[in-house]
Formats: C-alpha cells, sequence, structure tokens
C-alpha cells in the first residue's frame, strides 16, 4: 500500500513538472505568424498595440526599425522527491534562468511595415 501511495505521489508530481515546463515552451510557427499579420500595417497601430518601442534605429533606406526589448530573470521552484525503491530522499534547489525576445519591425518612409525580424535565447 505504501508503494502504492508513493508511486501515485510521484507521478502526479511528474505530470504537474511537465504540465509546467510545457508552458514555457516556444511556438516558433505560430510566433512567426502573428509577426506577419503587421506587414503592411500602419506604424501608428502598432505602436497602439505593442506601445512605444524599446529604442528606434535608421533602416538606412529612409525608414525606421522600431526595437522591441523584454528581458526576463527568474528562478524555478525547488522540490523534495522520494525515491519510492530506495526510500532515499532528495532535493532539488531552485535553479536561476533568463531569457530574452527582441523583436525588430522595419518601418518604411510612408509609415508602413514592411519586414520584421526577431532574435531570442527561447526554446
Amino acid at each position: 500500500m505504501k508503494n502504492r501511495i508513493q508511486f501515485l505521489f510521484l507521478l502526479a508530481f511528474s505530470i504537474s513538472l511537465l504540465s509546467c515546463s510545457a508552458s514555457y515552451h516556444f511556438d516558433k510557427e505560430k510566433f512567426e505568424q502573428g509577426l506577419n499579420t503587421w506587414l503592411n500595417s500602419d506604424k501608428t497601430e502598432l505602436i497602439k498595440s505593442w506601445g512605444p518601442p524599446s529604442r528606434v534605429e535608421s533602416d538606412m533606406n529612409g525608414g525606421q526599425i522600431y526595437i522591441y526589448e523584454k528581458s526576463v530573470d527568474e528562478q524555478t521552484s525547488g522540490y523534495i522527491y522520494t525515491n519510492p525503491k530506495y526510500g532515499l530522499t532528495t532535493y532539488k534547489t531552485p535553479q536561476d534562468y533568463s531569457y530574452y525576445m527582441i523583436k525588430m519591425m522595419y518601418i518604411n518612409s510612408s509609415g508602413k511595415i514592411y519586414h520584421w525580424r526577431y532574435d531570442t535565447n527561447i526554446d
């Protein structure tokens, strides 16, 4: 009975860990499709939706590049795991991690978005 309870606890714990890690999954295709919807949009619509850019650079063709930058430092939670077979208890310490996202929207001299790029360390 004790082994069964430990197994069920371990199973529930494993499922909860998988569901947490899935929330950090980066869906590249969906993200890029979202960026594609901005093509030919006016820069004022972009600012209404995303707010002002972190910085603005020249595109060297009479237009601008609106650069949106985001950086996050977080920490996973620690947890205790007991091996049901051996009864050995292990503590997993919290882990620090960081991620960044840089989105660049290229805007022509007429104020229309004609290209986008991004850089990130999210998997």
